[in-house]
């Protein structure tokens, strides 16, 4: 009854929001979404790829922005019901058919099991140590950092990857902006310039250097990970 009770509302959502769109985005400004949005059947097609996230259009008017946003919201809920129900109602055909012998295999996360006995351990600890502590028990320096080095150089990346999708001149102008605030001159050129300040070179040749040790780091990490637990980490098993 929930399935078709979702299903139900999914059209509901469908068309309702498909009419809130054609009132709003009809008379956009923008030829092109006029285009899109210039009949309810033309609306109808794309409301159904908006609902299950897919947005290939961005230039809405302010309240069909608003309209968007509670599309977002609504669409999550309408997939998180069935997802829910089918998972629960694989998880209870698991059940079923499980015999009694499976309640004594070892669930322990196989890295656990994997833990060395010779010179291999102090390299394995860096990494796994917090599999075989209690958690009141404090952590080495050496995992820590390990830790801190990882996370780290993640957050580095995404935020350069993200700052990467700007253009020059949108970079450039946040960089003299950024320059003006703390008093430094960074000698900006025209906007018509294919480098907008002297320092987007700068930051660019940054943003390439990081990237190169972020993957050079990553991959030395995967390669000792592999070394630590006996080769068993290529293919994740014990």
């Amino acid at each position: 009854h929930l399935l078709t009770a979702t299903g139900i509302i999914s059209v509901w959502a469908w068309m309702f929001f498909s009419f809130l769109w054609f009132l709003t985005e009809s008379r956009n400004p923008d030829k092109d979404m006029r285009e899109e949005y210039g009949s309810l059947h033309r609306s109808m097609w794309q409301e159904v790829i908006n609902l299950h996230g897919e947005w290939p259009l961005c230039d809405y008017t302010a309240v069909g922005k608003g309209i968007g946003a509670v599309i977002n919201l609504f669409s999550i809920m309408i997939f998180c019901i069935p997802m829910s129900i089918l998972s629960q109602g694989f998880g209870e055909l698991l059940d079923k058919g499980r015999s009694p012998d499976d309640a004594e295999v070892d669930r322990r996360p196989w890295q656990q099991k994997c833990r060395p006995e010779d010179s291999r351990r102090p390299l394995y600890d860096l990494f796994y140590e917090h599999l075989h502590l209690p958690q009141r028990d404090r952590h080495s320096v050496g995992f820590l950092a390990v830790r801190a080095v990882v996370f780290s150089l993640v957050t580095i990346s995404v935020f350069v990857t993200a700052v990467s999708t700007l253009s020059d001149e949108t970079m450039g102008d946040y960089l003299k902006y950024a320059a003006d605030k703390a008093g430094f001159p960074l000698f900006c050129q025209s906007k018509e310039s294919k480098e907008h300040c002297a320092a987007l070179a700068v930051w660019e040749q940054a943003a390439f250097y990081i990237d190169w040790v972020t993957v050079v780091v990553f991959l030395a990490e995967y390669a000792l990970r592999t070394v630590a637990t006996g080769g068993r980490h290529v293919i994740s098993v014990p």
